[in-house]
């Protein structure tokens, strides 16, 4: 997946405003107040990020502040965090060319208290493909082999009101060249760029 143009590099402990940010910008977002309008939101403080409460309730403190940025930027998202992670909706979120932000416990880079993007995903045997923020790096986290990872959280973002039509143009709507080159990989089309559904894990956090 190329994400130059819309991939925002972590500084300080953002790791899971910026991925969100970042998936904002996939879908359309223009506005270099992204990561910051979040901040707000969340009562972020430079020294140790968003606090837990920030990810906690129905429609967390960090699920509005991410629509807020995006109304801000020009466009309409719907955003849920979910402690009770499961294959499924995140499977249907990239099979949409939609990223899920994944607040690891330890991420597959081996640093604890990270978040990522899952970008990908490829099974049997079940994997995910993670971006990560600090080095762009990609890398895969085999589901629920903590060892490549550990996931706390899922954060997903749609396209609320039928979607972004930038999103459903974006060629960038792919998966990385290794992933497209897995038989076993789901690859979804850029026409696929439309909001997806929740439902049923990992248990597994981080600023």
């Amino acid at each position: 997946m190329e994400t130059s143009s819309w991939l925002v590099r972590n500084y300080g402990p953002r790791c899971t405003l910026v991925c969100a940010a970042s998936v904002l910008q996939l879908i359309g977002a223009r506005s270099e107040a992204l990561v910051r309008t979040i901040e707000l939101a969340t009562g972020f403080r430079d020294k140790s990020g968003p606090p837990i409460l920030a990810y906690v309730g129905g429609h967390s403190a960090l699920d509005r502040g991410i629509e807020q940025a995006a109304m801000l930027a020009g466009i309409s998202v719907r955003s849920r965090t979910r402690f009770v992670v499961r294959w499924e909706p995140i499977a249907r979120s990239l099979d949409a060319g939609l990223p899920v932000v994944l607040n690891c416990y330890r991420a597959p880079s081996r640093q604890w208290s990270h978040s990522v993007l899952a970008v990908g995903y490829a099974e049997p045997p079940r994997r995910l493909l993670t971006l990560d923020p600090n080095d762009g790096l990609e890398r895969w986290m085999r589901w629920l082999h903590p060892a490549t990872g550990w996931v706390c959280t899922a954060t997903f973002i749609e396209p609320s009101a039928g979607g972004s039509a930038e999103c459903r143009r974006s060629a960038e709507c792919r998966r990385s060249a290794e992933c497209r080159r897995s038989a076993e990989c789901r690859v979804p089309s850029a026409e696929d760029c439309t909001s997806s559904g929740d439902s049923g894990a990992v248990s597994g956090g981080s600023t």
